[in-house]
């Protein structure tokens, strides 16, 4: 089944493919593919920007005003606030950002789910975050099987 995106979604997907990077902030290897991956496992379409542009204020020379600008919600630039740390490494001075946002903590658990821990300085973080949503917001990732959208269908929607 194909999956009807809406407008700022599209706009995500093509930030995500054609913002220059900034030389000067580093080189990201695979950053879109697997910004693409990570968002197909979720649900939620402002979950899905942020999963596609978690990475825009590490290697452009976006800020938040730009995407405030784009008429991204304050949630969401507060969760790709958050889930910018530097060189994708996790440690215990970024995490309570990332608490202080269920649209953060749930793109973050994807990130883990899709990458691994190994850029997770304190293993604990991920059971922290997984029980404050349990509390607030609960989440379950979609499976790759049950997907409304395939990884190529998001690509395709976005052109």
């Amino acid at each position: 089944m194909t999956m009807k995106i809406n407008r700022k979604l599209s706009k995500a997907l093509k930030l995500a493919t054609t913002i220059p990077l900034a030389p000067e902030k580093g080189n990201p290897k695979n950053y879109f593919s697997e910004a693409v991956e990570i968002a197909s496992y979720l649900h939620d379409e402002d979950l899905m920007c942020v999963a596609l542009l978690h990475g825009l204020f590490t290697y452009t020379k976006m800020n938040a005003y730009d995407l405030y600008t784009l008429g991204y919600s304050k949630e969401v630039v507060e969760a790709i606030q958050a889930l910018t740390v530097k060189d994708f490494k996790f440690t215990p001075a970024n995490q309570g950002p990332i608490l202080a946002s269920p649209m953060a903590m749930k793109v973050f658990l994807t990130i883990v789910h899709v990458s691994g821990a190994a850029n997770v300085e304190e293993p604990l973080f991920i059971t922290q975050c997984q029980k404050e949503l349990e509390k607030t917001a609960p989440f379950a990732l979609r499976s790759q099987n049950d997907s409304e959208m395939t990884l190529q269908e998001l690509i395709q929607a976005s052109k």
